[in-house]
């Protein structure tokens, strides 16, 4: 493995790292268990739930569900290349679902027509651009899957089972032994096409619910303080005077002085 290869690669093994420690907490946040925020305020899965209002909850269900009824059966890929590779249209697809009707628009403007044959890299940072393509009956999404949801989902086990399947997509990056068959432009692509699938999932799921327990946790450490200072108010307490007034105060004794 040369020098440039195994930078990238202990690269990859930080950001895998973090990321599965993230994922891992926002999972035992929103588990019965819960959580302590950095060991001083408790926080309940209920309350993280209940600091959303229900048409957030709805529509975070809805487009959780889909990314990870869609992001399991990338799992079968073999990790390395491919996967990633597979992984980056994945993420388009979905940005381009979960995006609003005027980005939507755009994007359709410049979408490919889908053909039977389909020329595509095979190195370089090219082979992890992802398109977007249309067919007479709309967009063609190769991955995504928007399968028939029931009217309730419960956002509570979506978050935890998401969570799961997000920790086994990024431990798939850990590929030693592609990374030791790859050469220096190879792995600095996989590279970077890695940082924009992950802050893809940043923006759309764990960053998103990773600043919403923070925020939990600051306005109850904030009602807790504002509680206190009321109550220490409200209390009818005078000190007595360091000094009474019939006594006197004692001089500052001079050490200057032999």
């Amino acid at each position: 493995m040369n020098e440039v290869t195994k930078q990238n690669y202990s690269l990859v093994e930080h950001i895998v790292t973090k990321r599965t420690a993230l994922l891992s907490y926002i999972r035992r946040a929103h588990s019965n268990q819960g959580i302590t925020w950095q060991n001083h305020i408790r926080l309940s899965p209920e309350e993280l739930k209940a600091s959303l209002s229900l048409p957030k909850i709805t529509q975070l269900s809805k487009d959780w569900f889909y990314l990870g009824y869609s992001l399991a059966p990338l799992l079968d890929i073999s990790s390395g290349q491919q996967f990633l590779k597979s992984l980056s249209q994945f993420v388009f697809e979905y940005s381009y679902h979960t995006s609003n009707f005027a980005k939507q628009g755009l994007h359709a403007l410049m979408a490919k027509e889908k053909k039977e044959v389909e020329t595509v890299p095979t190195t370089g940072i090219d082979i992890y651009k992802p398109t977007l393509y249309r067919t007479t009956y709309g967009i063609y999404f190769e991955f995504l899957q928007t399968p028939p949801i029931p009217d309730y989902l419960d956002y509570q086990r979506i978050v935890c089972s998401l969570c799961t399947i997000m920790e086994q997509v990024y431990k798939k990056f850990l590929n030693e032994t592609w990374f030791r068959s790859s050469s220096a432009p190879e792995s600095s692509a996989f590279v970077e096409a890695l940082k924009t699938v992950d802050a893809e999932f940043k923006h759309k799921f764990f960053g998103f619910l990773n600043k919403e327990i923070t925020s939990l946790a600051v306005a109850q450490i904030k009602q807790s303080t504002a509680s206190f200072s009321t109550y220490i108010s409200s209390l009818d307490v005078s000190l007595p005077p360091l000094y009474p007034e019939s006594s006197t105060i004692p001089s500052t004794p001079n050490f200057s002085s032999s």
